[in-house]
């Protein structure tokens, strides 16, 4: 054999060895993969391995503005030298199924620099020869923020996070999965009001609760509080450490007198830069697909509180009336010992036959005077002045007025009026001479004077 097919041979050979040890690593460490539980320490297993410092997320207690810092560090358990890590986030249910727009619900930030600079894009990272060498590691911070609250209809359990890499050579490293357990802020009125709100339920916590639409052009001077889906204020209100909520839509024009215990809640589509709040309150914006109130469920159960728990059991009752339609009053001090007294008048009462009623009750019971159809009329004027204790300017009011009438589409108040009004397939306007101390609940109410919020004592229809 010659000098030169020698050195040919031995060439060959050299490539053959080298060409095998390269494909063979490759076919070894590119077919690895590995999907973990959170836990702080790894297994000891050959492929990408991932950790985290911590086992939960918690945001229960926590602002809009609060940010949970986690340190995360990825190593190369492969023989291979590593050019890049890729590195993606989602969030998901309890059954590891992708929650859909969740970039509303959680803001994720990235950082290389041991938190000097924070990037929001999901990162490929270069690795330089000490990080992406065998048995290397990688460290980065992740922060993350739930600037929305997670209402109680939406399953959030978990982060995932899928790490997957590149080697120097162009080999792709299976991805590895890794799971961050969340405890998420929890949202919903049900949250905020933890207290037995009655068989009336959180309505009874709002000045006014309107399914429809809320509509008013005189400034408020009490402290009050609103529910609607479509608002429309056209002057300045106090809702000084209460909760509001505005779910569709906003036209406003006004200042808002709050304090930092005041909420505001918004659905996710309601633009309000245009209020002006003397003090910045809490703000928060619904989730896509997520409302801090079901507005219609809570209608459907005020419905069946006022067509049949109130209204059926009044059927029985023996009606109210009168000989004087001058300065009447009904007295319930000496009436059983339930949470409750019900008792029942005719709509006819309220609209000509009284012009003064006042209502004594010196317990803490809750007054339902449920209205019952006498007259033939599609919209009421509510004329009395109606009192309370002798006042028609009470600090409490445990009056209930349950309208449960198919034939009456309208309730308008002309005179001080004390109590809530229970009317959920009605629309209620309060004129110019019409002052309500207590709460509305309809399908839309209209103000045009200066009203004021008093919180119905619970009660419980046995």
């Amino acid at each position: 054999m010659t000098k030169r097919n020698v050195w040919l041979l031995l060439s060959l050979i050299v490539v053959f060895i080298f060409t095998f040890k390269f494909t063979w690593a490759y076919l070894t460490d590119a077919s690895e993969i590995k999907e973990e539980k959170i836990s702080v320490t790894s297994m000891k297993t050959t492929g990408l391995e991932c950790s985290f410092n911590v086992q939960n997320l918690d945001f229960s207690n926590t602002n809009s503005s609060d940010s949970k810092t986690i340190d995360m560090t990825i190593k190369n358990g492969t023989s291979l030298f590593l050019s890049n890590i890729q590195l993606a986030v989602n969030l998901q249910n309890s059954n590891k199924n992708n929650i859909e727009n969740w970039n509303s619900l959680y803001k994720v930030e990235y950082s290389l620099d041991g938190g000097t600079t924070w990037n929001s894009d999901s990162p490929n990272i270069s690795l330089n020869k000490e990080s992406g060498k065998p048995d290397g590691n990688l460290s980065l911070k992740v922060r993350f923020t739930q600037i929305s609250d997670v209402t109680a209809n939406l399953d959030v359990n978990h982060f995932r996070f899928d790490i997957s890499a590149t080697s120097v050579g162009g080999a792709s490293i299976t991805t590895l999965i890794k799971y961050l357990s969340l405890t998420p802020r929890s949202s919903g009125i049900y949250n905020d009001l933890p207290e037995d709100l009655g068989d009336l339920g959180i309505a009874g916590y709002f000045h006014i609760f309107a399914k429809d639409r809320v509509s008013y052009s005189v400034s408020q001077e009490n402290n009050i509080n609103i529910v609607t889906k479509n608002a429309i204020m056209k002057a300045d209100f106090n809702s000084k450490g209460l909760i509001n909520y505005f779910a569709n839509s906003l036209s406003v024009n006004t200042q808002v007198v709050s304090d930092k215990n005041s909420k505001f809640i918004f659905g996710n589509s309601v633009d309000y830069s245009n209020i002006k709040f003397t003090n910045p309150p809490i703000i928060m914006k619904d989730a896509v697909n997520s409302k801090y109130i079901d507005i219609d469920s809570e209608f459907t159960k005020l419905t069946s509180l006022s067509s049949e728990k109130i209204n059926d059991r009044a059927k029985t009752i023996s009606a109210l009336s009168f000989n004087d339609k001058n300065n009447q009053q009904i007295d319930v001090t000496s009436s059983d010992n339930k949470d409750y007294v019900l008792l029942k008048l005719p709509i006819s009462y309220l609209c000509n036959n009284l012009t003064s009623l006042n209502i004594v009750n010196s317990t803490n019971k809750v007054v339902i005077i449920n209205v019952y159809e006498d007259t033939n009329l599609t919209e009421v004027s509510i004329t009395p002045e109606i009192k309370y204790n002798g006042t028609s300017s009470p600090q409490s009011a445990g009056v209930l007025w349950n309208f449960s009438m198919s034939g009456v589409s309208k309730l308008i108040i002309k005179n001080s009026f004390v109590g809530t009004i229970l009317a959920p397939n009605m629309s209620v306007d309060v004129e110019s001479n019409g002052h309500v101390r207590g709460g509305i609940i309809a399908q839309n109410v209209e103000i045009r004077s200066s009203t004021g919020r008093i919180k119905l004592p619970a009660f419980h229809l046995s």
